[in-house]
């Protein structure tokens, strides 16, 4: 019987926590207003998406929060600064849900 139990948990566990399976970006554009597409899986409460994007020495080039889509599956980020240099760029993304579970990639262009 605890053997159930703790599998039960674990499932519902692994259920609610979100994750970040794919992030898409431009990798040749360097402009503001590019679109930085997001997907998440496990998100049915999660009510925040944030985008980091750090440049290849480490600095912040920018930071904030995707917007969500009616699926509530994808959500976008669009870049409001100019990044000078693509290669080495990092995009973080950090997703939240309502209980706290935190899920997260990162992609190097």
């Amino acid at each position: 019987m605890n053997t159930i139990k703790r599998k039960t948990k674990a499932a519902v566990r692994s259920a609610k926590t979100p994750q970040v399976v794919a992030v898409k970006a431009n990798r040749n554009r360097q402009g503001v207003r590019e679109t930085v597409i997001i997907h998440v899986i496990n998100g049915f409460c999660t009510p925040e998406v944030k985008v980091n994007i750090v440049n290849r020495t480490g600095k912040l080039i920018e930071q904030g929060n995707a917007k969500k889509s009616l699926t509530g599956m994808i959500w976008k980020y669009s870049t409001t600064k100019r990044n000078q240099i693509i290669t080495g760029t990092k995009i973080i993304v950090q997703v939240f849900n309502l209980d706290g579970s935190k899920g997260e990639m990162e992609i190097v262009l």
